[in-house]
């Protein structure tokens, strides 16, 4: 795609990882024997690790095409929005709105 053609001047803000899911049918996963779980369980992790660093080196090379091409790139601060953000998950959590443990498992990742 060549969005920068009309639009030349792009604000990075690195809103969320980009990543792929990887997804298992779990009463198919609960009948494997164990050492076949675990080789389910390693190729996940396997898989992941390869899909960050194919995603990573796509992306490093999209950025480097757009800046041949004269694309401008800038950058915003984005506390404001994680802090309008944090307020709003905290009043869903507050009103019951979120699955028991979200916000905990959110913050685990950071």
């Amino acid at each position: 795609m060549r969005f920068y053609e009309v639009a030349p001047h792009i604000i990075k803000h690195d809103e969320y990882y980009q990543s792929i899911g990887f997804m298992v049918h779990q009463p198919s996963y609960d009948k494997l024997p164990s050492d076949l779980k675990s080789a389910v369980d390693k190729a996940y992790a396997d898989a992941g690790k390869y899909s960050f660093t194919v995603m990573g080196a796509a992306a490093d090379e999209s950025l480097a095409r757009m800046k041949s091409k004269g694309v401008t790139f800038g950058s915003v601060d984005r506390s404001p929005f994680v802090k309008i953000m944090a307020d709003f998950y905290a009043q869903k959590q507050q009103a019951g709105e979120l699955p028991e443990g979200f916000l905990a498992a959110v913050e685990a990742t950071k």
